[in-house]
């Protein structure tokens, strides 16, 4: 049975008005247990009222940052998010799984990649690390990025997005969609449903030419996202998933 460890919170970054990153401490003998791939998740324990509740969030550093750090999005009623986004403090102490899980599949060095990511609202903290490790580990690859928010306001992560832009800018190609806010170029408003879906695969990415797609999202995005790419051609090894049940994420099958 794989062990828990109790780790400190080394930082605590207030990303948005409802989310918060926290980095933790990892003591030098537990490294190797805490090494991650870009993709896969930390389980959390806190004792809350006297209970033990345990949730599970997507690591969003990458591998090359230099530290193991998630975020979590407040959840209405959700007890451990509003814990940790309310109470929670540096210097205090959760019990952590090691790494676990991976919606990321390894490259072969034989062809040139060319990956779509699509998310909504917090599924882009599953993506982040997808994104800068792919850019990072092969010159020649290329990634799309369809985000779907509520507007520009709610967006996480605009500054890590745009940074990544300023470096990768000719192998990065950012497509923001906002439900309650007008897209401009043309772009598709609303949320990433089979009609965005169809808009943007016919317009704007050409699936036949994607090595792979991540998905990361509310359970029913992920399914009309998935089967609208199987729609467009895109094989079912080529699919990779997250998909979130709130409080926390669920990771299963897309449907075959």
């Amino acid at each position: 049975m794989t062990t828990m460890h109790l780790l400190k919170v080394a930082d605590i970054r207030r990303e948005t008005a409802d989310t918060v990153s926290i980095a933790f401490d990892v003591p030098a003998h537990l490294a190797a247990t805490y090494q991650f791939q870009q993709g896969q998740y930390l389980q959390l324990e806190a004792q809350l009222q006297g209970e033990a509740v345990r949730r599970s969030y997507s690591i969003f550093s990458a591998p090359t940052d230099g530290e193991l750090r998630v975020a979590i999005k407040h959840v209405p009623q959700g007890r451990f998010s509003s814990y940790a986004n309310t109470q929670l403090a540096v210097g205090d102490a959760l019990l952590v799984m090691p790494p676990a899980g991976s919606s990321y599949r390894p490259q072969t060095q034989a062809a040139v990649h060319h990956c779509l990511g699509m998310a909504s609202g917090s599924g882009i903290t599953a993506l982040l690390p997808i994104i800068k490790t792919t850019l990072e580990n092969d010159e020649r690859s290329r990634f799309t990025l369809v985000y779907g928010n509520r507007d520009r306001a709610s967006m996480l992560f605009a500054e890590r997005l745009d940074a990544l832009k300023g470096v990768y800018a000719e192998r990065l190609q950012l497509i923001l969609l906002f439900s309650r806010e007008a897209n401009h170029n043309g772009l598709p408003s609303g949320r990433l449903d089979i009609a965005t879906c169809d808009a943007l695969f016919r317009e704007w990415v050409d699936v036949s030419l994607l090595d792979a797609a991540f998905i990361c999202g509310p359970q029913a995005m992920v399914e009309t996202v998935g089967g609208a790419l199987k729609d467009y051609g895109l094989a079912a090894e080529r699919l990779h998933f997250e998909r979130f049940a709130e409080p926390q994420p669920l990771r299963e099958a897309l449907p075959s």
